[in-house]
């Protein structure tokens, strides 16, 4: 069946306690349905609904935010291969090494006990 356009409105049981909910801005693609008879009521549909958002913050807040969140990751990198190199005497770039290693091991770790919960 070929693609039908429907617009959904307010007056359709669209409802939300958001003051940023514009139904008028919601398309639904709606492209089979499955009744009993023609007369009776859908008891199954498949449909693709695409909605419209508009940005309403601050970039430059984001940015800065990316900006301090690299500096901080920066400088937790440079304080702990400071640290295992003072501690263990290891060069500047085993003490990375071993970093990167310990940060791909936990993500690892990561991603299995995700993986083994679902």
């Amino acid at each position: 069946m070929p693609y039908q356009l429907c617009r959904v409105s307010g007056q359709n049981g669209v409802r939300s306690n958001s003051t940023d909910f514009h139904p008028d801005r919601m398309i639904i693609y709606h492209w089979s349905s499955f009744a009993i008879s023609a007369t009776a009521a859908v008891e199954s549909f498949t449909a693709l609904a695409t909605f419209k958002a508009y940005y309403t913050g601050s970039l430059w807040v984001y940015g800065l935010v990316i900006v301090a969140l690299g500096a901080m990751g920066s400088a937790v990198q440079n304080t702990g291969a400071s640290l295992m190199a003072w501690t263990f005497g290891a060069g500047p770039m085993l003490s990375n090494l071993v970093l990167f290693l310990m940060l791909i091991f936990a993500l690892a770790l990561i991603v299995l006990e995700h993986h083994r919960k679902t």
